[in-house]
């Protein structure tokens, strides 16, 4: 998913793109309510449109998954 949005292997992804591309993927029922507003929250705390690595981005997509599962 993180090489996806990194084509060029610059390291870093702006989160809007990550979300971008994952609501592409995952079920209509994550895209609906406060669940991609939660991904954004845990991978981009100020919500600045940070870049993130990929280290960050799998740490953060695992909080989520996690916190989905609750």
């Amino acid at each position: 998913l993180f090489q996806a949005c990194d084509p060029k292997g610059k390291g870093k992804v702006k989160v809007s793109d990550l979300v971008k591309y994952l609501t592409t993927i995952v079920d209509k029922q994550l895209q609906e309510g406060s669940a991609v507003a939660s991904l954004i929250a845990i991978m981009d705390p100020k919500n600045i449109n940070a870049e993130i690595g990929s280290t960050a981005f799998h740490r953060g997509l695992h909080q989520w998954i996690e916190q989905m599962k609750s």
